[in-house]
């Protein structure tokens, strides 16, 4: 009889659990300048937030002034860096962050640095707690740089992490293969 009331419980427990919202892009990318690649989202599941959503917003290239730079090699992280104000992200609070020199920063330490983008969440060796801009093989050591910026006072500040013709470990340094992306957090 035990053993039924634990079913039981089992049951009603999944009943009111949450499911993960998932997220996935096909994995493409394009070498070639001037080839166009439009990506479009696809989500399953769902997750209760407090304030998120997702919508399209318009794109915005920051002008950074007062960078602070980062080297990163391939496959590399930062160790914590100051995001300058506090950060909500998923009902947790941070005051710090990792960049990750494939196109991703992350809230968590000693994260994977796996450079084959896969569908996230995943058990197979994925950053987790990130944003991830195009993840894909970075290499900026190879071409461009890194930096990061906090602009900006009060409610408006915002941490732009920037991406700056980064090369690309499959396609080189060429002017057609080089990544310039941003992550802004608000």
């Amino acid at each position: 009889m035990k053993q039924v009331y634990i079913f039981i419980l089992c049951i009603l427990s999944s009943i009111g659990a949450l499911a993960q919202c998932s997220v996935s892009v096909p994995d493409t990318f394009v070498c070639h300048y001037g080839d166009e690649l439009i990506i479009t989202p696809e989500i399953s599941g769902f997750s209760v937030t407090k304030t998120y959503a997702i919508e399209e917003i318009v794109y915005q290239y920051y002008i950074l002034s007062d960078t602070t730079q980062v080297f990163l090699f391939d496959d590399d992280v930062t160790s914590a860096l100051p995001i300058g104000f506090d950060f909500e992200f998923f009902g947790e609070i941070y005051s710090e962050f990792y960049i990750g020199s494939n196109g991703w920063i992350s809230f968590s330490p000693d994260q994977p640095v796996e450079y084959v983008p896969r569908t996230v969440p995943s058990n197979l060796n994925v950053p987790v707690n990130a944003i991830m801009a195009p993840w894909e093989d970075w290499e900026p050591a190879m071409a461009g740089s890194v930096s990061y910026e906090v602009m900006g006072t009060g409610n408006t500040q915002k941490l732009v992490v920037s991406y700056d013709g980064v090369g690309h470990y499959n396609c080189g340094d060429t002017t057609g293969a080089l990544g310039t992306f941003q992550i802004v957090l608000n």
